[in-house]
């Protein structure tokens, strides 16, 4: 049986004519096809367009996508919608926000932000999104850069839903300390009421400053640093101070501290998850993390700095290899 091929030189259809005068080249109708302009063999050669169909379902009426990223390699697809097209670009309570992940594999999609505070606009689309490993940033030059991480979004229902205070928790520019520690006591004992033998600061002026560990492993600024730490702690002269050449002056300039407490606030809603005491001489550029602590709900952590033997060789060494380094430039 002889095999029929026509081609589709014209790229036309016509309804005009009757069937039986349609010129060769064109043709009567078609449904999801394209035709090839290629210079190739296959020139005028039909084919298949694939269709659409529906892959991601919201409750939120006349939703429109303001943006989208494809994950290739996890084989997901990320969908930024909100239904607020507002003239004057304002955002009532009754608009909404959400973004959404579709699971191409499972074919399944998750909402992973669903919340009036994300402030979008059908006339700010997404500008710029971007995943690394689990985070996904993005901005729309309408609010501050933000990032979410998907795993929690997905794993924690709500995590980010947070009425007050989006932006805290999920802006790029992370929460910046700026309060100093405070100190509550100077002293030379431990925690027990001991008296600490050890002289390592009576010739060293330190201070403290602390800075917070995020969720996601992102760190803050460092906040600004306490006063110096020094105290004679009662030590008294044993000049004579009844005579005018010597008034002002002291026998000794030796810091009897031995060990400070501070207390450092938390803020919340900024998903702090641990803070790090810095420990800091005059004179150096160096900083030292003496300990950290780790958060979860917690309004404020105190920190009991004292001198112990391994801080003292941590120090003296680092100080050592300074000085060698010195020497040799």
């Amino acid at each position: 049986m002889p095999e029929i091929k026509r081609l589709f030189n014209a790229s036309r259809m016509n309804r005009d004519k009757d069937d039986r005068l349609v010129q060769p080249g064109e043709y009567r109708e078609a449904l999801n096809i394209n035709v090839s302009k290629s210079e190739g063999s296959d020139m005028g050669a039909v084919e298949n367009i694939l269709g659409n169909k529906e892959i991601v379902s919201t409750s939120i009426s006349g939703a429109k996508v303001i943006g989208s990223l494809r994950d290739n390699g996890n084989e997901k697809i990320y969908y930024f919608i909100t239904n607020n097209n507002s003239y004057d670009h304002s955002n009532s309570s009754s608009k909404q926000h959400q973004i959404i992940e579709y699971d191409q594999k499972a074919n399944k999609s998750t909402i992973l932000v669903s919340q009036n505070t994300l402030n979008f606009h059908v006339d700010f689309p997404i500008t710029g999104v971007n995943l690394v490993d689990t985070l996904l940033f993005f901005t729309d030059d309408r609010n501050p850069p933000r990032k979410i991480n998907v795993d929690t979004a997905r794993n924690e229902f709500g995590h980010y839903n947070i009425v007050a205070g989006v932006d805290n928790l999920m802006s790029v520019a992370k929460f910046a300390p700026y309060e100093a520690a405070e100190i509550l006591a100077l002293s030379n004992t431990d925690e027990t009421g001991a008296v600490i033998t050890s002289n390592f600061l009576e010739n060293k002026l330190v201070r403290f400053s602390y800075r917070y560990q995020f969720e996601d492993g992102e760190y803050s600024v460092l906040a600004p640093f306490t006063p110096i730490c020094f105290s004679r702690l009662g030590n008294t002269d044993t000049i004579n101070t009844s005579s005018i050449s010597d008034f002002g002056e002291i026998e000794t300039f030796v810091n009897a501290v031995k060990s400070v407490q501070l207390a450092i606030s938390i803020p919340s809603n900024y998903g702090i998850t641990g803070v790090e005491l810095i420990y800091k001489e005059t004179g150096s550029s160096t900083l030292y993390v003496v300990e950290e602590k780790t958060i979860t709900t917690e309004a404020s952590v105190n920190f009991f700095y004292k001198i112990l033997i391994y801080q003292i060789f941590h120090l003296v060494f680092q100080e050592q290899a300074k000085h060698l380094l010195d020497m040799l430039h």
